[in-house]
């Protein structure tokens, strides 16, 4: 055995397990930690605390865990894939910006456990947590519920639960995590696949994009009017951004349809090539952006009215 704990073992005979299993699951975080655009791909990935583990794709069937009972953790990856995402006591995971499909990740559970919760920050990337349909009620509960106490955080966007960096950067608060149900509330999907994933009614489906794009499209537009409409008369039901609560807050009222009257001025000024885009990159309106808003208002206005 050298003085760097490795042993070499020779023969004819396969290597037994238990000459090289404990040494390697003691040093696998280190290795992996020292190349960020590794690829993980395994049953079991494990982040011990007081560990930081940069890392590039994550692929564990079981489960992904990410700090411990020493300590939290923090996990840097371009998406995670596979089965429970368990994020300890203050630990964070932070899927790297990327913005695409091929950066989306998929769960089969997400689990934050003791206090202060962990953080997933999402950035700009979209998750779907497949769910059964025995838990996929309690488990989009849990999921509304992080996403309020990152949403309501000091910054927005920025509290623990789940977040998004991208979000909390975005000076005109446009964009943020739309999270529904993948139920049309008749007894189908409202997508079969969701980011090249095949999804069912029992699939959670989280989207970074505008605030009030309802339907997980990625922009604003009638169907997004009629849902908002639809669930001010009726009310939000338990799809509830889905229904029009775009601030979360429980209730369909005027901040809602402030929220994605804003989105639709703004898709329609990214549209015409003006430097103001959806990302935000201006706080401050351009005075021709001012005016398009004041002609645009009224007839948002009128369009609610005639609905």
């Amino acid at each position: 055995m050298g003085g760097n704990g490795w042993q070499l073992v020779s023969g004819a005979g396969d290597v037994p397990a238990s000459a090289y299993s404990s040494r390697i699951s003691s040093r696998i975080s280190t290795i992996y930690s020292t190349i960020p655009s590794f690829a993980i791909k395994q049953q079991v990935y494990f982040v011990a605390g007081g560990t930081t583990a940069d890392v590039g794709s994550v692929d564990a069937s079981t489960s992904i865990t990410v700090g411990s009972a020493t300590g939290p953790a923090t996990l840097r990856a371009t998406y995670l894939r596979g089965g429970t995402l368990i994020i300890r006591a203050a630990s964070h995971v932070v899927v790297k910006p990327n913005g695409t499909d091929a950066a989306a990740s998929r769960v089969t559970k997400l689990t934050f456990s003791g206090t202060p919760i962990g953080q997933l920050d999402l950035n700009d990337n979209d998750l779907v947590v497949q769910s059964t349909s025995a838990s996929v009620a309690a488990d989009f509960s849990t999921i509304i519920a992080r996403i309020q106490t990152a949403r309501n955080g000091a910054t927005r966007w920025a509290g623990n639960g789940i977040a998004s960096s991208t979000a909390a950067a975005d000076p005109n608060q446009l964009m943020g995590l739309a999270a529904i149900l993948n139920d049309n509330g008749h007894g189908g999907p409202i997508y079969t696949t969701f980011d090249g994933f095949a999804v069912d009614t029992s699939s959670i489906l989280i989207k970074y994009t505008l605030m009030g794009d309802l339907n997980l499209n990625g922009r604003i537009d009638s169907d997004d009017y009629f849902l908002i409409d639809r669930g001010f008369s009726n009310g939000i039901g338990s799809n509830q951004y889905y229904n029009g609560d775009i601030d979360y807050n429980g209730v369909i009222n005027a901040d809602d349809y402030s929220y994605i009257d804003r989105a639709f001025a703004m898709q329609v000024i990214a549209a015409q090539g003006d430097r103001q885009t959806l990302g935000g990159i201006a706080a401050v309106p351009e005075p021709s952006t001012v005016a398009l808003l004041t002609f645009l208002s009224p007839l948002l206005a009128r369009r609610r009215r005639l609905a």
